[in-house]
């Protein structure tokens, strides 16, 4: 089954799970209406889940009972940073390291900047069953100073599609990881920058920036002696959802929804803009940066040619031979679609359409519905 977020009717929020004809096989219903923009299994059976049309995180047994729920609220005086929303983009379990059994959530809280509203995001993490907090941050660092928490990212500095306060962010994935030495980190998805940054959890500093104008430079092979750079347009932009493929020492596998709403270069007469699943290929000793796989063209004849605005997700499935994605809002005709496509060669495999149905956020695929963690 495959599983996303999504409206019945355009009118009643549900979290569903269908089969490859289609076919409806579970949904996860919030009591009070609410839409749920994201939902993960935990561990214990349970689901985690953070809110769309009302900021909350909330988890649910496996019969679809809600066991607890919190909202910002709930955290005053439990913080060492202010946090004034709860982010209804992502909501992860933490499984490995100390925090192990833990969540963490992103949040959202204003900040003002000359006079101008930013919003910036931060992280709570949390015993999801009696909400202690063990551990938070927030980009804005002490509130009222007008400094970011680290100079990486700077108040004044945008990516392409963001031109103001409100987008100075936008993170959309939280992935929590823990190095062979036993340190703790954190990586964020910041569409509005174009990046992914990596927050150290002991100084609460940023260590790198990922993408354009970032600390890694783009190159055609991280193993080369003299590797050729690669031009600025291969780099994500307005990206969602970063998922490790695989992680070893100082080297980094992940795919990415590369969204491409706005790139740094002119297209090629002839071209449109497009969006692209991407893997990258990172290593932190030498700051460099590779593509291992790309799915998508700016060639609107060509097949692989699909062009989103927002959402968006990608997924490497059980036994490493296929990838699934999901557009989530198209710019031009029909709708969101699920697709299943060969890895590494890209060849198609199945299409699900949903010509009228609203934006797919993420998708995440299981073999079997009895092979749900939840």
């Amino acid at each position: 089954v495959i599983c996303t977020d999504g409206l019945l009717d355009y009118v009643t929020p549900l979290y569903y799970c269908v089969d490859r004809q289609g076919t409806p096989r579970y949904e996860l219903r919030h009591p009070d209406g609410e839409r749920m923009r994201h939902v993960a299994g935990l561990s214990d059976g349970h689901q985690l889940a953070a809110g769309f049309s009302d900021e909350f995180v909330a988890v649910f047994d496996s019969a679809g009972r809600k066991l607890v729920e919190y909202d910002h609220l709930f955290f005053v005086g439990m913080t060492r940073f202010r946090h004034q929303f709860l982010d209804q983009h992502d909501a992860i379990e933490i499984t490995e390291g100390p925090w192990a059994g833990a969540v963490a959530v992103m949040t959202v809280s204003i900040e003002s900047v000359g006079g101008e509203d930013v919003a910036g995001n931060g992280v709570i993490v949390l015993d999801p069953y009696s909400g202690e907090v063990l551990w938070d941050w927030s980009i804005h660092g002490e509130p009222g100073d007008e400094q970011p928490i680290d100079p990486g990212v700077p108040y004044d500095r945008h990516g392409l599609l963001s031109q103001d306060g409100v987008e100075w962010l936008h993170a959309n994935t939280l992935l929590h990881g823990v190095d062979e030495d036993g340190h703790q980190f954190l990586w964020l998805s910041l569409r509005a920058q174009d990046w992914i940054i990596k927050v150290d959890v002991e100084t609460d500093a940023i260590e790198w920036r990922l993408g354009h104008e970032g600390d890694f430079d783009l190159v055609d092979d991280l193993d080369a002696a003299n590797p050729s750079p690669r031009d600025a347009n291969r780099w994500m932009f307005q990206q969602h959802a970063p998922e490790w493929t695989h992680r070893d020492s100082s080297r980094t596998r992940f795919l990415v929804l590369d969204n491409g709403n706005q790139r740094p270069e002119p297209l090629p007469d002839g071209a449109e803009r497009y969006s692209r699943v991407v893997e990258f290929e990172i290593d932190e000793d030498s700051m460099r940066a590779a593509i291992t796989f790309d799915h998508g063209s700016a060639d609107p004849q060509d097949p692989r040619h699909f062009a989103a605005d927002a959402y968006g997700d990608a997924n490497l499935l059980p036994g490493g031979e296929a990838l699934l994605f999901d557009a989530g809002l198209l710019h031009v005709g029909g709708g969101a679609f699920l697709a299943e496509i060969g890895y590494p060669g890209g060849q198609a495999r199945w299409r699900y359409d949903c010509p009228d149905g609203p934006g797919l956020f993420k998708a995440r695929y299981f073999p079997s519905l009895y092979e749900m963690t939840w």
